[in-house]
């Protein structure tokens, strides 16, 4: 199994967890399990950056981060970043719900189909179709358990083609933000 295999089931067995809490304990529990991953994980990139560095946590590090990571727990740090900015600002919990799925299932689905595709995007010869339609039936079949078929369809459309484009930003934060941006412009 490849790195980018791992690192894309644990992406999507974090974004279940969360869209499971949410689900079940609401908005403000999910929010306030949020604020406690992001502050646990700066601690947790503090404490590594000054030598401490348990065995269970290197481990992890080893098995899941990219070797091009700007800074250890790179990749986690910002899914739980955007995460939270969209529990924060998205207004609702099943609009939250449904960016977290298309997040978690689209964006990891487009990776594991992406990888193998043969067919790369004019727009963007590092990607491939096969990944783009994967992120768009991944992510608007899980949303559609949160929002109505047309709007999960609709964003999962929508960031889809974020994702594709391949814009200079983490797509962990790119995703909610650009989902919230487009959601104060459409309404709903």
């Amino acid at each position: 199994m490849t790195l980018e295999h791992r690192r894309q089931i644990v992406h999507l067995l974090f974004g279940v967890a969360l869209l499971v809490t949410g689900a079940l304990y609401g908005l403000e529990t999910l929010t306030a399990l949020l604020v406690a991953a992001f502050a646990l994980g700066l601690l947790a990139i503090a404490a590594w950056s000054m030598g401490f560095r348990p065995n269970l946590v290197r481990i992890c590090l080893e098995t899941f981060e990219r070797n091009t990571a700007r800074f250890p727990g790179q990749g986690a740090l910002m899914f739980v970043t955007g995460a939270l900015f969209l529990a924060l600002f998205s207004g609702s919990l099943a609009f939250t719900l449904a960016v977290l799925a298309i997040l978690s299932f689209g964006d990891g689905f487009a990776t594991l189909a992406g990888v193998a595709g043969k067919h790369k995007l004019w727009f963007n010869p590092s990607k491939t179709w096969e990944g783009l339609v994967a992120f768009f039936c991944a992510g608007a079949i899980a949303a559609a358990f949160f929002v109505p078929l047309q709007a999960a369809a609709f964003y999962a459309a929508f960031l889809s083609v974020i994702e594709a484009v391949g814009l200079p930003a983490d797509d962990n934060i790119l995703i909610p933000v650009a989902a919230v941006v487009m959601r104060s412009l459409v309404g709903g």
